[in-house]
């Protein structure tokens, strides 16, 4: 009676087969994690530079806001006050007679 001899080859295919199967699902994963941080990491970036220049035009803003010329035009415009020896003109919408 022979007895079988195990094929080295055909337990090196399973071997090297099971060890490829084990990278694939455990390497896939991280490729797929590693896309979707790039991905976000592109939307943040491209977030930040519209709030630095939503920033910068905000401090622009601030900076304007304390010139003597702005604080007297939103006096005037917003609030109505006028200069000493101005006079104040009001427009008044005409009313309808019914």
């Amino acid at each position: 009676m022979k007895k079988n001899k195990p094929n080295p080859r055909k337990w090196m295919v399973i071997v090297m087969g099971a060890v490829v199967f084990l990278l694939f699902f455990s390497v896939v994963p991280k490729l797929l994690t590693i896309h979707d941080l790039n991905q976000q990491k592109q939307e943040l970036a491209a977030r930040k530079a519209q709030l630095e220049t939503r920033n910068q035009q905000l401090k622009q803003k601030y900076r304007e806001a304390g010139e003597p010329e702005t604080v007297e035009r939103l006096a005037r415009e917003k609030l109505g006050m006028v200069k000493d020896g101005e006079t104040l003109m009001v427009q008044v919408a005409p009313t309808s007679d019914y």
